[in-house]
């Protein structure tokens, strides 16, 4: 009959069969347990022999509890207001655990950056920074992520924003996927998630252009009657939205008018090209020099106009007292501030030659700088 006689004891099944069995019990560390097998035969002879087993201390399966969640619970996505995921990590069993983490992004969308910082623990002070490989999907990893008992693992990644103009209302959807192991690496799989998260995009990149046509001005019929002409330019062109003209008068500013109707920036051309980044930098003296400027139209052509356009205003969006065709564009006779849509200075709004401006006479057919409001509510 065979029996363990070191502590901790076990049931024997099958102890006078020639096939014994034992459950392991636990134990809080490991433990050697010793058995003893004796043989009688048919005569009474007896034989007695010993056999040590090993039972190891088996901590119980690690088992992570673990969200991916939208900040932004309408989704709304655009260059202004990038969609950023956060999620957390808690550790539910009764030992520490270190971790190695392993995190990607698939089906990035074309026309979208994926830009990826700051994934961080606010509780165990962590902060690690992903970089994509500049593709439509990424992949990278972390190790010794140390998580006490009912300690949490809170993490965000940013930013995903397209980089071209997007088509409002058009669902786009990634796939995001995070992978838990034993540290270091080579340890097994321990947890993983993956998730498909879907958001509306939202083209709020402002647009300008210059109109395909002239105009007198003097018979612009103010600046409302500029902002109309601008209007009907859009909407010829199949482009959308509320359209300002970048004029000034003696009562009101340009860059006034344009904070006002919500045409904030970014400010991209037709062509596809930033020309600026906000209202600030449209009226720093330099725009971006790579964009084209404020060489094409409403229909992404550059355009065969005269290359001064009207304005009456400074390079700092203000008004330009004394030339604005009259008091509000409308006097043929009288003289108008013109800019240049051929410099990338401040000689875009006001020319710089001579050096008080270049006034034109205001029956002259001229273009006018045309912006969209883009806040988005």
């Amino acid at each position: 009959m065979g029996t363990s006689w070191r502590y901790p004891a076990v049931t024997i099944s099958g102890g006078n069969s020639a096939s014994a069995s034992f459950t392991a019990p636990g134990v809080a560390a490991t433990e050697d347990l010793v058995f003893r097998l004796t043989v009688t035969d048919n005569d009474g002879a007896t034989g007695s022999d010993t056999v040590t087993i090993t039972v190891n201390d088996v901590p119980p399966p690690t088992v992570l509890n673990w969200s991916i969640e939208l900040n932004d619970p309408t989704g709304v996505l655009g260059i202004t207001r990038p969609l950023l995921i956060t999620g957390s990590l808690s550790n539910s069993p009764s030992s520490n655990v270190n971790l190695g983490i392993i995190g990607g992004f698939q089906g990035i969308p074309p026309g979208f950056d994926f830009e990826v910082s700051g994934f961080a623990s606010t509780s165990t002070g962590y902060l690690f920074d992903w970089a994509p490989d500049g593709g439509e999907s990424f992949i990278n990893q972390f190790e010794g992520v140390d998580l006490s008992p009912g300690e949490s693992f809170d993490f965000e990644f940013a930013k995903l924003a397209p980089n071209e103009l997007v088509t409002s209302g058009t669902v786009y959807t990634t796939s995001l996927e995070l992978q838990l192991y034993d540290a270091p690496r080579s340890g097994p799989m321990i947890g993983s998630s993956f998730d498909s998260i879907s958001w509306t995009a939202v083209d709020d990149f402002g647009l300008v252009f210059v109109t395909s046509a002239p105009y007198a001005g003097g018979n612009l019929g103010g600046v409302s009657g500029a902002d109309a002409i601008c209007s009907q330019h859009a909407v010829d062109a199949g482009l959308g939205g509320t359209w300002t003209a970048w004029l000034s008068n003696p009562t009101i500013n340009a860059k006034d008018r344009l904070a006002a109707a919500g045409a904030l920036g970014p400010y991209r051309n037709t062509f596809n090209k930033i020309v600026a980044l906000d209202l600030d930098d449209l009226t720093d003296g330099m725009l971006d020099i790579s964009s084209g400027g404020f060489r094409y139209d409403e229909n992404g052509q550059e355009t065969n106009t005269r290359r001064y356009i009207w304005t009456s205003t400074d390079a700092d969006g203000t008004a330009y007292l004394g030339g604005s065709c009259g008091t509000d564009w409308n006097d043929v006779n009288a003289l108008g501030l013109v800019g240049d849509r051929e410099q990338d200075d401040s000689g875009w709004t006001r020319v710089t030659f001579p050096p008080d401006g270049r006034l034109q006479s205001c029956s002259d057919e001229l273009s006018i700088y045309c912006f969209k409001g883009n806040a988005v509510p």
